[in-house]
């Protein structure tokens, strides 16, 4: 099998040297490392640069620096349409990989051919230095339900193992809004090929002012939480497209039927925070299994009502 590894990086200078450290230390070596920067401006492509020069790693590395700004959605999603491997792993600018998680990966892949996305557990690795190990090691590999929660996510990006199957069909339901983690965690769910491996294989850095956590705490608002149920409801029209027209697919009715649960739900919760009806709480409530947490209902009961 041949490993493709799809960094991305913006401004990456302070933790940079120990993610490039952690991939080339692997004990099975990647056959590709891409790395896609989104126009740093803090020295981390003259780094990048030198590091590849310096190592001799001419061969397999490749440094590409964009001519425009795609944020990290498109920069993720484009880079690991661009891989050749028989399995892909995307790869934050910042964390530090278990020098076993290349190898590990790839031996769970041959020897499951079912598993199209595999994902693994982390260790927090804090601003301050602490790390904080999973609780579940027990090294078992967990097969994910589609049958409820189908918007959670449960994994980083950064802990996935992705088959050249999956990377080829999601060029046909892709749009741009969607992010790399939560699309091929989907795509997987649907195929009956989502797992996980009880293990931590990296040390996942934890920032209060990372991208993703500016972009949740923005989100606490009517607005913000209509958009992302308009997402949603996109999803759910590509994944019945998906879904029907995928032959390998199994069980297409009964997936069928969950995403139109889901999309009922979610029509639901767009008029409740459109027009405040207090009437639709009670029908809302007759969807625990669509909501991402059992207690999101009363986060949205929160933001309509009293958060402004």
């Amino acid at each position: 099998m041949k490993l493709s590894i799809v960094m991305t990086t913006y401004n990456g200078m302070e933790y940079i040297k120990n993610q490039l450290d952690s991939i080339a230390n692997q004990k099975r070596k990647a056959d590709e490392v891409l790395i896609y920067d989104d126009g740093s401006q803090d020295g981390t492509i003259g780094f990048i640069e030198d590091y590849i020069n310096n190592n001799g790693l001419n061969n397999t590395w490749k440094l590409i620096v964009n001519e425009e700004n795609k944020g990290w959605r498109r920069n993720f999603v484009e880079g690991i349409w661009a891989s050749i491997g028989d399995l892909v792993f995307p790869c934050d600018q910042d964390d530090i990989w278990h020098e076993n998680k290349l190898e590990t990966m790839e031996n769970i892949m041959i020897e499951n051919p079912q598993i199209q996305v595999l994902t693994t557990n982390v260790t927090n690795l804090y601003d301050n230095g602490d790390r904080k190990s999973s609780n579940n090691q027990n090294g078992k590999i967990v097969k994910i339900s589609w049958r409820k929660r189908i918007f959670r996510v449960d994994a980083p990006g950064c802990v996935y193992c992705i088959r050249r199957g999956i990377v080829n069909k999601s060029k046909n339901y892709y749009r741009v809004e969607y992010a790399h983690d939560d699309y091929f965690w989907k795509l997987g769910l649907f195929a009956d090929g989502l797992y996980n491996f009880n293990k931590d294989l990296i040390d996942y850095r934890r920032h209060d002012d990372s991208t993703f956590s500016i972009e949740t705490r923005k989100n606490r608002n009517v607005k913000s939480r209509i958009e992302w149920i308009n997402m949603a409801l996109d999803y759910c029209d590509d994944l019945t497209d998906y879904v029907s027209n995928d032959d390998e697919i199994v069980k297409k009715d009964k997936k069928l039927s969950v995403i139109k649960r889901n999309r009922k739900y979610l029509k639901l919760r767009k008029r409740f925070y459109e027009t405040g009806n207090p009437l639709l709480i009670f029908q809302m409530s007759r969807y625990k299994d669509c909501y991402l947490k059992s207690r999101q209902l009363l986060g949205d009961i929160y933001i309509k009502y009293i958060s402004r």
